[in-house]
């Protein structure tokens, strides 16, 4: 597990190094939301809200292709069924994007996006000492559509959703398939 973790943030880290250091617009930040999923456990259905942060970087292959890449955290811990447990999701995403300018500075874009990561359950249930835990490897594939506007100064800002179709390779975590949409995002970057 920590060597994943290790290894997802190096590969996040040399992929945007590379990019900062070829030309062409790049920009990078920080992107931040709400994430909601739907799934199976132990053959129930079950949905919860989280809170979603990204590492975000955006490179333009062109005035109107782009790629946005993340590496992320979603968290569902919380209380809702009465008892304590970490319920999130380690994550890389990307997007390959078409962009449309609507005026100077303002544009939209949409595209395909996929994300792979490593989803976390570790519950213990109040008053009854039973504890359960599972980890599960992801796959997810969906699309990403936003909103983005950029300053005359080097700050990018975007609105965004990402709606994304989860499937888990081993374990019964999520029942082997969930629905990840990840609908309001803000996100914050600095342009190179």
């Amino acid at each position: 597990m920590k060597k994943l973790i290790v290894a997802l943030v190096a590969i996040f880290a040399f992929s945007a190094s590379a990019i900062a250091q070829s030309a062409g617009d790049f920009s990078l930040g920080l992107r931040l939301g709400d994430s909601w999923h739907t799934g199976r456990y132990n053959g129930n259905t079950y949905s919860d809200w989280g809170f979603n942060a990204e590492l975000s970087a955006v490179y333009f292959l062109s005035d109107a292709n782009r790629i946005e890449a993340e590496l992320g955290w979603s968290d569902y811990s919380g209380r809702a069924y009465g008892y304590n447990y970490t319920n999130g999701y380690l994550h890389a995403a990307a997007s390959y994007q078409w962009y449309w300018n609507i005026i100077a500075g303002l544009g939209w874009f949409v595209g395909p996006a996929a994300n792979l990561g490593v989803w976390i359950y570790d519950a213990h249930y109040s008053g009854t000492g039973y504890h359960t835990s599972d980890a599960a490897f992801i796959l997810g594939l969906g699309a990403q559509a936003g909103i983005e506007y950029d300053f005359d100064f080097p700050l990018q800002l975007a609105l965004d959703t990402r709606p994304c179709l989860n499937f888990g390779i081993p374990g019964d975590l999520t029942g082997g398939v969930f629905f990840w949409p990840s609908w309001f995002n803000f996100s914050i970057r600095y342009r190179f």
